[in-house]
């Protein structure tokens, strides 16, 4: 094993000075050392308001007209969903799974409304399908 001893003192071991190494140990200017914390200061700011932004909903509409058969169809969005209002206008009962957080398919009857709703941009797409060999109307209104 190869002892580095060019940095400690022969005699006791411990570091030699800076000044005996011909090495500078000069203080930051304060100005420099400011503009410095500053920097890492809009960093971390910056950081948080887009995980802030990203929990905010814009309020823009998302709506869809469509009706359900006995295979499901996915409804995506370009953007993930807040909120969203499923509505069944009949005849005959509707099956829809909200992705990705539902787990099994929820009904509606003919004439109601599903209204789910997420603190933050979770839903990204729907699948519906009619039940039992009805075509129901449905409409899908989402906020982002």
């Amino acid at each position: 094993m190869v002892l580095d001893t060019s940095k400690r003192s022969l005699s006791t071991g411990r570091p030699k000075p800076a000044r005996e190494l011909g090495e500078s140990r000069e203080r930051i200017p304060a100005d420099l050392f400011q503009a410095l914390l500053l920097d890492d200061l809009l960093h971390s700011v910056r950081e948080l308001t887009a995980l802030i932004q990203s929990q905010i909903e814009r309020g823009f509409l998302v709506q869809a007209a469509l009706n359900a058969t006995l295979l499901p169809q996915d409804v995506e969005f370009n953007s993930p969903l807040f909120s969203i209002s499923i509505t069944n206008d009949g005849p005959g009962v509707l099956e829809f799974n909200i992705f990705p957080s539902s787990t099994r398919p929820s009904t509606l009857l003919a004439g109601e409304i599903a209204n789910i709703s997420f603190s933050t941009a979770k839903i990204l797409m729907v699948r519906i399908r009619g039940i039992a060999g009805a075509t129901p109307a449905v409409r899908i209104m989402g906020t982002y």
